[in-house]
């Protein structure tokens, strides 16, 4: 779990850099860096988990 997060992490900050380089604009950066810090986590947290509990853990 971690490695997934470090991983997305060190490709995600010079990604970031260069998307706001090529789009001028820091929201685009900051959206980038997140996506690709977070998605791999909530991938792994999607196909780990089934989707009733993920959406409502107490439902059952």
């Amino acid at each position: 779990m971690k490695g997934l997060v470090v991983g997305g992490t060190i490709v995600g900050i010079p990604a970031g850099f260069v998307m706001a380089y090529l789009t001028k604009s820091t929201p685009v950066m900051v959206i980038t860096l997140l996506a690709l810090m977070l998605g791999p986590l909530l991938i792994q947290k999607l196909k780990t988990k089934d989707k009733v509990s993920w959406v409502r853990p107490t439902a059952r």
